[in-house]
């Protein structure tokens, strides 16, 4: 594939050859591959551009933050019989609590409203 310029290629040139790949980057995120390990990614503008606004947010200011200092001091560890309820990989058990009782307190009861309210919050 002969280019001007070697950083840079057309979009027309990437179609042409690279279409399957692309298309499915316009959907989701894409990671490029060589010898086994991660080498390029690829995305669309569009969830570039969500990327750095989500990065440019200051959230110290956030009330939900405010409520967090308090409540870590007060939030107790779950009872054993919980924690056998949990996979055993299952992360953080702090943060599993935090976003528990965000669930409870938000009344977040699919997965559709969080991301809605995400979206609506972030516009």
């Amino acid at each position: 594939m002969p280019m001007a310029d070697s950083r840079s290629v057309t979009m027309l040139e990437l179609d042409r050859h690279l279409s399957q790949s692309l298309e499915q980057a316009r959907h989701a995120p894409m990671n490029g591959q060589r010898y086994g390990r991660s080498w390029v990614g690829v995305l669309s503008s569009d969830a570039w551009a969500d990327a750095a606004r989500w990065a440019a947010q200051d959230s110290s200011a956030h009330p939900l933050l405010a409520l967090r200092r308090v409540l870590d001091a007060q939030l107790r560890p779950w009872p054993e019989t919980v924690m056998n309820l949990l996979p055993f990989d299952a992360g953080d058990t702090r943060a599993l609590q935090r976003a528990a009782l965000l669930v409870v307190m938000r009344d977040l009861n699919s997965a559709q409203r969080v991301f809605d309210d995400l979206r609506y919050h972030q516009a």
